[in-house]
This record gives C-alpha cells, sequence and structure tokens, in this order.
C-alpha cells in the first residue's frame, strides 16, 4: 500500500451483530469519500489480539483506530493515545480518548419505561458480556432495575451475540414455570433465534 494513502483500522469483537455492520458500513463509506483505506480488526474479544492493533499504531503500520466495542481497560488504550489517533464508541469517562457513542442509558431507560407503562411486568433481557467488562451491558442492567426497581437476576441470560445464542435464551425464557411478557435482546440475531422457538 503506499504511503499516501493512510490506512484506518475498525476494532470489532465480530460482524455478527447489525450494529456493528451499520457502522462499519459507514465508515467505509465516509473513508472512500476521503480516499482512506479500511481495515477489520476482529477480536473475538480477546485482549491480547486486541491489543496487538494498538500495537500497529505504535509501529505506524496503522494511522489510527476506531474501536468499535473493546476488550482492554480504556487505561491501557490510554497508553496507545500518544502513537496516534484512537477513538473508541463508548464514554470514555475521564481517560483522555476522544469518544463517540450512543446515550444508551436514556435510550434504553425508555424501552423499559415503555415496557413498564404498558402494564408489562415480567421482562426478560439478554446481554452479550458480562455487566463486568461491559459497559453497555452495565447500563442496560442499571436501567432496569431503576425502572422495575427489582433485581434482575432470574430476568437476565448472558452471553448472548448469535441466533445460536438466541435459541439458547428462548429455552430460558419459555420454561413452563416462567411467565415471561416481553423480552428485550441486544441485537436481531438473537431475537431471530428466540423467535424461532417461540
Amino acid at each position: 500500500m503506499s504511503r499516501g494513502i493512510k490506512n484506518r483500522g475498525v476494532v470489532i469483537p465480530n460482524v455478527n451483530h447489525s450494529y456493528f455492520e451499520k457502522m462499519i458500513s459507514g465508515v467505509i463509506e465516509s473513508a472512500f469519500e476521503i480516499e482512506y483505506a479500511v481495515t477489520l480488526l476482529p477480536t473475538n474479544y480477546e485482549p491480547e489480539i486486541e491489543k496487538s492493533y494498538f500495537e500497529q499504531v505504535k509501529t505506524k503500520r496503522l494511522d489510527a483506530l476506531i474501536v468499535a466495542s473493546k476488550s482492554n481497560s480504556l487505561a491501557e488504550i490510554e497508553k496507545y493515545t500518544k502513537y496516534g489517533p484512537i477513538i473508541c464508541c463508548e464514554d470514555t469517562q475521564n481517560y483522555a480518548i476522544p469518544s463517540i457513542y450512543v446515550a444508551r442509558q436514556k435510550a434504553y431507560t425508555e424501552i423499559v419505561n415503555f415496557l413498564k407503562d404498558a402494564d408489562y411486568k415480567c421482562v426478560g433481557v439478554t446481554i452479550n458480556r458480562s455487566e463486568e467488562i461491559s459497559a453497555s451491558s452495565k447500563i442496560n442492567i442499571e436501567s432496569y432495575e431503576q425502572v422495575f426497581e427489582s433485581p434482575i437476576e432470574g430476568n437476565i441470560v448472558r452471553n448472548c451475540s448469535t441466533m445460536k445464542d438466541g435459541k439458547k435464551a428462548a429455552s430460558y425464557f419459555f420454561k413452563e414455570d416462567h411467565e415471561f411478557e416481553a423480552i428485550v435482546t441486544n441485537g436481531d440475531h438473537v431475537a431471530s433465534g428466540i423467535y424461532r422457538i417461540g
């Protein structure tokens, strides 16, 4: 590749999610307009693989990174910002990392409030990663517990990202002793799996 063309990497866990698909599409479209190359950098949420991409910014193999969803801590990522632009797609709090993100808490709270106002009392939830490592999962759980004023345990299925995961979640939600009236999923693939079983 000619050094005249700048190469920006997009760090993604996978492409099996409509959110990442749309993000990639937008990045590629914008990059084409300004004659940037785009390299997709899948991690499968493995911190060491992700870190290897930050090292490529350090060695100038990549000119910049867009981190769609991270595995490493913000503190670790911040160390690499001195080597080139790194932008995270989540709230980076007090760390010196530029960010752009959806106001997830507001959006998720509106969804849960809508269901509560519609008099749904037993609402199931799926998330991808544990709330201990995923900011968006933590926000989803906090919003749910705030609106329904009760713990989410018993109403949540974790580790959901594919249609197969959705089918597994459905086997939990649709047990005879459960009475779930609505399910809030974390993606179209998961929802499709639940729908097929339901």
